[in-house]
């Protein structure tokens, strides 16, 4: 997820109903092999909703993905800490 998060950023999930979650907030999504992403919410349907990474080049989302089902929704990012312990909201 960069340019928002960095590689060692740690961050806290809450985990809420995928309807929720508003548009272009950051959500980790769970795939079928059971990794788990960090991608911005991009759109929502009548039983799905799409994800998109700030990286769109180089990046796993919806595009190459597909659309998720709400049982793959972690939660939602609601803060994160950098390499030396500071905490921040991202954006």
């Amino acid at each position: 997820m960069q340019p928002t998060l960095r590689p060692d950023d740690r961050v806290l999930v809450r985990h809420c109903p995928w309807q929720a979650v508003p548009l272009g907030a950051l959500v980790v999504v769970e795939l079928p092999e059971g990794s788990r992403l960090i991608k911005r919410l991009s759109s929502r349907g009548d039983a799905t909703f799409a994800v998109r990474s700030d990286a769109p080049v180089q990046a796993r989302d919806s595009r190459q993905l597909g659309s998720f089902s709400p049982c793959q929704l972690v939660g939602q990012v609601t803060c994160a800490f950098d390499a030396t312990g500071t905490l921040w909201i991202p954006q």
